[in-house]
């Protein structure tokens, strides 16, 4: 699996204290996949007290092409 970064994704990853590992979990093994805007997709996951949206595209089946990420604390 390939992952390639807009410069958008990686400034809001920046703010949000988002790691690239984070990143990779969420594609990998999601909670949910959603559909977005302009034939993006969302994958969710929640991982400690955050959850993680990665908005993304497929370049081709092993190609990401994340568009940005958000983190949202998670109440239990």
């Amino acid at each position: 699996m390939e992952i390639v970064y807009h410069p958008h994704a990686r400034k809001r990853m920046g703010q949000r204290e988002v790691s690239e590992a984070e990143v990779l979990e969420a594609l990998r093994f999601p909670d949910v996949e959603l559909p977005a805007r302009e034939g993006r997709r969302n994958r969710y996951k929640v991982i400690g007290t955050r959850r993680i949206r990665v908005t993304f595209w497929h370049k081709s089946p092993d190609i990401y092409y994340v568009r940005t990420v958000t983190a949202t604390e998670v109440v239990p």
